[in-house]
C-alpha cells in the first residue's frame, strides 16, 4: 500500500484533481444537508460555495446545475489562481465539518497529486469536448461556459476597416460604458483558433441582434467586409427586420446599394446640437419588444349558465318570431325547454320585451303569479271613492295562448284588465 503523501506536496493546484475524484467528491456534497457546521456553515456544496468565495450572481447557476461541487471549483480556480491548492479544499472541508469526505477521498487526491508531480507539464488535462468547443466563438462564451451558462448574445457587431480602429473602438466604449449595450467586434472578442470567416457569420447571424456598419473609403476597399455587408442585406431581407444600421465619420462615395439605408453621420453631431449621434445610435440599436394584448375567453360552466337570472330579447311581434324566439332561448338553455317558460308582457310601442323565465319550483298548485303592481281603477271605483286598488294577474301560458296574444298584439288589440 502507498503512504499517503505529504501536506506540502498537496499545496498544489485544485486542477491536479482528476475527473473521477471531483465526480466522487460531487456525489458526496451535492446532497443537501439540514444541520449547520460549528461555523455556521451548511455542511454541502453551499458550505464550500462560502468559503470559495463565490460571487452570489453565479449561486441561482449553480444551484440550477446538475454538479454543484464542479462548477464551485471551477469559477474557484478562475477567481484565485494562486490560492486553489488541494490542501486548503481539504482545509475547508474540514471547516464545514465533513471529515467523511476527506477519509473517503484521500486515497483518490493522494494518486492525482502523485501524477501531478510526475507530469513535466504540470498536470493532464482533460481531452476537448468537440460539441462543448464548437459553442465557443469568443471569449464571453468561454467565461458563460466555466459558469454553466449558454452563448454570449450581443446587441451588435461592429464591422469596420483596420483603418477605422480608433472610431471604432470609441464607438464600442462609448456605448458599452454609458449606454450599458454589449458589443462584440472580430478583434477584441474572437477567440483564437476559430474559422474567422464562419464564426463571424455565425456570430452575425445568431448571437448579435443588428450589425453596426462604419463605411469609410477603406470599408469599400476590403473584399471581406463588402462580403459579410451583402450577407447582412439578405438577413434583411429574408427575416423581414433591421439588421444593419450603417454610420459614417468622413467623406465616402457609396453606390447605390449602401444608399438605400439612412445612415448615421457622426459630423452632424459636431456642427449642430440637435444631432446627438450617440443617442440616435443607442434608440437604433437597443431591441423594443412589443406585447400584443390577449384576448381570453372562457365559456362558462354548468353553475354559472344556471345562476344566470334570465335573458330579455326584444322583437317585432310576428307570427315568425315565436319559432325564431324559441330557437334562440334553447341555444341559451343547457336542458330542453318546457313549455312555459316563455313570458309576454303588455305592448311597448312597436316592439315587445320578451323575457326568459328559468323553471322554478312551485310553490302553489295553481299557475296564477300575482304581480305586486297596482294597477289604475275603474271609473266606478273611482266614483265610488274605494281606495284600495286591485293587484294585477299575470298567467304563465302555454305556446297556444302566446301565439294567440302575439296576434293579439299585432293586430293592436289590448287585452282587457283584469277585475276583481
Amino acid at each position: 500500500m502507498e503512504e499517503s503523501v505529504d501536506m506540502e506536496d498537496k499545496n498544489v493546484t485544485i486542477r491536479a484533481l482528476r475527473k473521477d475524484t471531483i465526480t466522487q467528491i460531487s456525489h458526496l456534497l451535492n446532497p443537501t444537508k439540514h444541520f449547520t457546521s460549528d461555523n455556521k456553515l451548511s455542511r454541502d456544496w453551499r458550505g464550500l460555495a462560502a468559503l470559495c468565495d463565490i460571487d452570489n450572481t453565479a449561486l441561482p447557476n449553480i444551484q440550477s446545475s446538475n454538479n454543484q461541487v464542479e462548477l464551485i471549483l471551477q469559477n474557484w480556480f478562475e477567481k484565485d489562481k494562486q490560492n486553489n491548492t488541494v490542501q486548503k479544499f481539504l482545509d475547508f472541508l474540514e471547516k464545514i465539518d465533513r471529515c467523511d469526505v476527506v477519509e473517503d477521498v484521500t486515497h483518490l487526491i493522494d494518486e492525482d497529486v502523485r501524477l501531478y508531480h510526475q507530469n513535466p507539464n504540470g498536470y493532464n488535462p482533460e481531452p476537448v469536448n468537440p460539441k462543448s468547443e464548437f459553442e465557443i466563438l469568443t471569449y464571453d462564451d468561454d467565461q458563460r461556459k466555466a459558469l454553466g451558462q449558454g452563448p454570449q448574445i450581443y446587441d451588435a457587431f461592429v464591422l469596420f476597416a483596420d483603418d477605422d480602429i480608433d472610431f471604432a473602438t470609441k464607438l464600442m466604449k462609448t456605448m458599452e460604458d454609458e449606454y450599458n449595450l454589449k458589443f462584440c467586434s472580430k478583434d477584441r472578442d474572437l477567440v483564437g483558433g476559430v474559422f474567422e470567416h464562419a464564426s463571424i457569420i455565425r456570430l452575425i447571424t445568431e448571437r448579435c441582434n443588428r450589425l453596426v456598419v462604419v463605411l469609410t473609403p477603406a470599408f469599400l476597399h476590403s473584399s471581406q467586409n463588402k462580403f459579410l455587408y451583402s450577407y447582412a442585406q439578405s438577413l434583411d431581407n429574408s427575416q423581414r427586420y433591421r439588421k444593419i444600421i450603417p454610420c459614417t465619420y468622413k467623406d465616402v462615395d457609396l453606390p447605390s446599394d449602401y444608399r438605400i439605408y439612412f445612415i448615421l453621420d457622426y459630423r452632424k453631431a459636431q456642427s449642430t446640437a440637435l444631432y446627438d449621434f450617440w443617442r440616435k445610435l443607442y434608440q437604433s440599436v437597443k431591441v423594443t419588444t412589443y406585447c400584443a394584448p390577449t384576448i381570453q375567453i372562457t365559456p362558462p360552466n354548468d353553475a354559472q349558465i344556471s345562476a344566470a337570472p334570465s335573458i330579455q330579447i326584444s322583437l317585432a311581434p310576428t307570427e315568425n318570431n315565436l319559432e325564431t324566439l324559441r330557437s334562440v332561448l334553447q341555444q341559451h338553455t343547457p336542458t330542453p325547454l318546457a313549455d312555459d317558460v316563455v313570458e309576454v308582457p303588455t305592448r311597448s310601442h312597436d316592439h315587445h320585451s320578451v323575457h326568459f323565465v328559468e323553471p322554478a319550483v312551485e310553490t302553489a298548485p295553481d299557475e296564477t303569479d300575482i304581480i305586486e303592481e297596482v294597477a289604475p281603477p275603474s271609473r266606478g271605483e273611482s266614483e265610488a271613492g274605494d281606495a284600495s286598488p286591485a293587484p294585477t294577474v299575470k298567467k304563465k301560458t302555454r305556446m297556444s295562448r302566446i301565439k294567440k296574444l302575439f296576434s293579439g298584439l299585432h293586430g293592436h288589440k289590448r287585452p282587457k284588465a283584469a277585475t276583481t
